[in-house]
C-alpha cells in the first residue's frame, strides 16, 4: 500500500507541474524534492506510529490516499482562486487529525514549495502562504483538543476573526494600502467559511481517524489482551490491583468529565513496569514497540511521579487512585472494615500528595480534585471491584 501511495504521489507531482513550462533542471529538481519529501513523510508516519502518536492500520493508508487526492484537487484549483484565500490552512486541517503535527508541517510546506516553484508568486504571497500554513496547523491542533473536550465556540470565534483580519492585512499591503469592497467581502466570507468548515466538516475528519484509535483502545482493554494476560500471569494480586485502579479511575474521570477510556487503560497498565523487574523505562519501550496510544504511554511514564509529575487530569486521577488503593491494600483487612478508618487513610494520602504539588501541572482544578476525593471517600474500596 505504501508503494502504491508513493507512485500515485509522484504522479500527482507530475500532473501538478505538467501545465507549466519548466526547464528540465526545474523538473528534475521538483521530482528529486518530491521523492525526498515523500520518503521523509513515510519515515515520519512509521516513526510516529511506533511512538503511538498516530494510529495506522491497513485501512488508514487508503484514507491517506484520499487525503492526498483532496490535497491535489485543491492545488489544481488554487491558481484560479483569489490570491489570499486560506487554502493551505484547509490542507493543515485535513491532515493533522490523522497524522500528527510533524506530518502536517511536512505535507503543507512541501505543497507550498511546489506552488512557489511552479507559480513563482511575489514575496507577499509567499509570506502569506507560510503564515497561513503555520496558523492552520496551530488552529487545527487547538480545535482538535477543544473537540475532544466538547468546546468549540471560542476557538471558532477566534478563527473567524484571525482569518478575516489576516486576509485583509495582506490585501492592504499588496494593493498599495487599499482594500476594495470586493477584497473585504472575500476576507469576511473566508472567515465565515472557515467557521462553517470547523462546525460541520472538520469534526467529520476527526471522527474519521478517531475510529481506529477507538479500536486500539478496545484491543488493549480486552480481557484477552496480551499485556493484560502478562500482568495476570505475573501476579493475581497485581492483576486485581490493576483492575481496581482501572475501573475506579474511569468512574472518577466520568464524574469530572474527563476521558474515561484513557483513565481505564492508563489505570490498567499503570504499574506495567513491575512485571519487568520494576523497570518502567523498559515497559515504556515495549509499549512503544507495540503501538500503544501515546496518551497511555505518557501516563505510564508518569507512574508515581518518579520520572515526571502528572501532566493530564487522567494521569492525576490514576495517581490518586493508585496511591489510595495501595495504602489500603497494605493495611490489615480488619482495620479497613470501619469506614471512618478508610476515610482517614484517603484524606491523609491525598492531602500529603496535594501538598507536595504533585498535581500542579495536571490541569486538575481544586473543584475537580475534591470531586475525585469525595468519590473515593463515598466508595467502599475494600470490596469495590475485588477480584476484578
Amino acid at each position: 500500500m505504501i508503494l502504491i501511495i508513493s507512485v500515485i504521489s509522484i504522479m500527482f507531482v507530475w500532473f501538478y507541474i505538467g501545465p507549466n513550462e519548466l526547464m528540465m533542471d526545474q523538473i528534475l529538481f521538483i521530482s528529486a524534492t518530491g521523492l525526498i519529501m515523500l520518503s521523509l513523510f513515510i519515515y515520519t508516519i512509521m516513526s510516529e506510529r511506533k511512538k503511538g502518536i498516530i494510529i495506522f492500520e491497513s485501512t488508514s493508508y487508503i484514507r491517506l490516499f484520499f487525503i492526498i487526492l483532496i490535497q491535489w484537487i485543491i492545488n489544481q484549483i488554487y491558481p484560479y482562486m483569489p490570491e489570499f484565500l486560506p487554502v493551505f490552512m484547509i490542507i493543515s486541517f485535513l491532515i493533522l487529525p490523522g497524522m500528527g503535527l510533524i506530518c502536517a508541517f511536512e505535507f503543507v510546506f512541501f505543497d507550498i514549495l511546489l506552488f512557489c516553484i511552479t507559480a513563482q508568486p511575489d514575496s507577499y504571497v509567499l509570506i502569506y502562504l507560510i503564515s497561513e500554513a503555520s496558523m492552520g496547523v496551530l488552529f487545527a491542533t487547538l480545535m482538535l483538543e477543544n473537540h475532544r473536550e466538547g468546546k468549540k465556540g471560542l476557538c471558532l470565534s477566534i478563527l473567524l476573526g484571525v482569518t478575516a483580519c489576516f486576509n485583509m492585512l495582506f490585501y492592504f499591503y499588496n494593493t498599495d494600502h487599499f482594500v476594495s469592497k470586493e477584497n473585504l467581502l472575500i476576507s469576511i466570507m473566508s472567515g465565515i467559511g472557515f467557521v462553517l468548515f470547523g462546525l460541520f466538516i472538520y469534526p467529520f475528519f476527526i471522527r474519521f481517524f478517531e475510529r481506529e484509535k477507538d479500536a486500539l483502545f478496545r484491543a488493549i482493554l480486552n480481557d484477552s489482551a496480551m499485556f493484560r494476560q502478562e500482568i495476570k500471569n505475573f501476579s493475581e494480586m497485581e492483576y486485581t490491583h490493576a483492575l481496581r485502579v482501572s475501573k475506579l479511575s474511569a468512574s472518577a474521570a466520568e464524574i469530572i468529565s474527563s476521558d474515561t477510556r484513557l483513565a481505564m487503560a492508563g489505570g490498567l497498565y499503570y504499574r506495567l513496569g513491575k512485571i519487568y523487574d520494576k523497570d518502567n523505562s523498559r515497559a515504556i519501550k515495549i509499549m512503544e514497540d507495540n503501538c500503544f496510544p501515546r496518551e497511555v504511554i505518557n501516563i505510564v511514564y508518569e507512574y508515581n511521579g518518579i520520572m515526571r509529575i502528572p501532566t493530564t487530569r487522567e494521569s492525576a486521577i490514576i495517581h490518586m487512585v493508585d496511591n489510595v488503593i495501595t495504602r489500603i491494600e497494605l493495611m490489615k483487612d480488619d482495620s479497613m472494615n470501619n469506614s471512618w478508618n478508610q476515610n482517614m487513610v484517603i484524606y491523609q494520602t491525598l492531602n500529603e500528595l496535594s501538598q507536595k504539588g504533585i498535581y500542579d501541572n495536571s490541569g486538575l482544578s481544586m473543584n475537580q480534585y475534591l470531586k475525585v476525593r469525595d468519590f473515593l471517600v463515598n466508595t467502599d474500596l475494600t470490596i469495590c471491584y475485588a477480584g476484578g
